[in-house]
């Protein structure tokens, strides 16, 4: 880390975006191992606006989009994290890469489950928020599996099943058993 601490200010000379991106990147990882995490969020908000209008380093975008919103996540930025989950995963869409798509969607349910208040002071019938989200990322991964049951479909199907269920054991110990 001290090394990067080093080259980053001097990171903007004459070196091509997506090297100068990578390098914010893997300071950033640094960074988010020391548990600077607002620091390193900002490391990797910066590469991944260094390389977000190049068509060849969308994975790299997808990628510190993604490290930005788990960094900006444990900084206690939720909201900004939130947006920048359902960015990656938006990039992840165009990419055509599932896996990390839907760990993304589904980060980004938990983060609304854990922002959200139910609509209604009676939470009797009322989903929490990242519930219907959770559902639709299910649902999805439903249809996939109906359609093409590979290894990859079925292990996030299943984790998705899990999560969800998880979800709502926790909203129901939250708001108890008036039976």
């Amino acid at each position: 880390m001290a090394l990067f601490e080093d080259v980053i200010p001097k990171v903007e000379i004459p070196y091509d975006a997506p090297v100068i991106a990578m390098t914010r990147g893997q300071y950033g990882a640094s960074l988010h191992e020391l548990g600077r995490h607002r620091e390193a969020a900002e490391q990797f908000l910066k590469g991944a606006e260094l390389v977000q209008h190049n068509s060849d380093q969308q994975a790299m975008h997808a990628e510190l989009a993604w490290s930005a919103a788990e960094a900006l996540q444990y900084s206690g930025q939720t909201t900004e994290a939130l947006a920048a989950y359902q960015r990656a995963a938006a990039l992840w869409t165009e990419l055509g890469q599932l896996t990390p798509r839907v760990r993304c969607l589904r980060s980004a349910a938990w983060l609304l489950r854990y922002m959200g208040e139910p609509d209604s002071e009676d939470h009797q019938d009322v989903e929490r928020p990242g519930v219907a989200e959770m559902r639709a990322v299910l649902a999805e991964l439903v249809g996939l599996a109906e359609h093409s049951p590979s290894e990859e479909v079925l292990a996030e199907l299943a984790e998705t099943q899990k999560q969800l269920e998880q979800m709502i054991t926790d909203s129901f110990d939250e708001y108890g058993d008036d039976d």
